[in-house]
């Protein structure tokens, strides 16, 4: 009787321990949670500035000048070039452009000065050695922005050259620039047709005093070089340069309106 306790009372603990140790391996439950996510912020679009429009070209004026002297201190060659300028060119796009080809031709226009100056020398030691009066030569440059329109800028230039005498020599220059970046632009960046233009300038010209019969039609068609021109309100003006004739020291002009071009010009 004893023995069957024992075995009953050892048979209930070994149940008891297994019973705890299930109980104890069994995972925990977790409460489910109570807080509700809130919405998940993002950085809204980010709002760039405009960049400010580009300013149209606020011009003056640069001046590359020099007095060149024989040894004894006469002068004999003095120059003076005075170009455009923009001057707003960190706001216009085709300012530093613009500026950068007048620097350049400057300082070109000035090396060109020093060259001749051992020629003027020169010139000057024979005329003193020989008892003649010398006068020194000159040379002035003006320019004016002549127009601005169309994409395009023109500019017009006039060189005079004095070498003592009573009638200085005039030489007409021009530039036409993309009004946009400040690119240069040529005789072909402005018409399709070069030859129907030039024909066309000839004849205008030959329509002046130039037609009265001291000229031939053929001369007056060499003088005629694609690129003098520049731009006005009015149209196109072409020019022959002075000194292609006998007799004239100053540029011929001709105005070719717009209309008269519109069928061989890009910016008609």
């Amino acid at each position: 009787m004893k023995q069957t306790r024992f075995a009953n009372a050892a048979l209930a603990l070994a149940l008891a321990v297994a019973l705890a140790a299930c109980h104890s391996a069994a995972p925990e439950e977790t409460p489910p949670s109570s807080v509700v996510p809130g919405p998940v912020e993002t950085a809204g679009p980010v709002q760039s500035t405009p960049a400010p429009p580009p300013e149209p070209p606020v011009w003056g004026e640069q001046t590359f000048s020099r007095e060149f002297c024989a040894g004894d201190g006469t002068p004999v060659l003095q120059v003076s070039y005075t170009l455009p300028m923009v001057q707003n060119a960190a706001a216009c796009p085709a300012g530093a452009a613009i500026n950068a080809w007048y620097q350049a031709e400057g300082q070109a226009r000035l090396t060109e000065a020093e060259e001749q100056h051992e020629a003027q020398v020169a010139d000057y030691d024979v005329s003193s050695a020989l008892g003649f009066p010398f006068e020194p030569t000159v040379e002035e440059m003006r320019s004016e922005v002549v127009y601005e329109d169309r994409g395009v800028v023109s500019v017009r230039r006039e060189l005079y050259v004095s070498f003592g005498g009573a009638h200085p020599m005039v030489y007409r220059l021009s530039e036409q620039f993309h009004a946009e970046s400040g690119e240069k632009l040529a005789f072909a960046d402005f018409f399709t047709d070069a030859d129907a233009v030039m024909e066309r300038v000839a004849a205008a010209f030959w329509e002046t005093e130039l037609g009265d019969g001291a000229l031939s039609r053929e001369e007056v068609a060499v003088a005629c070089h694609p690129e003098n021109f520049y731009c006005t309100r009015e149209g196109y003006v072409f020019w022959i340069q002075g000194g292609s004739f006998p007799a004239v020291n100053s540029p011929m002009e001709v105005v070719i309106p717009w209309d008269s071009l519109a069928d061989v010009s890009r910016y008609g």
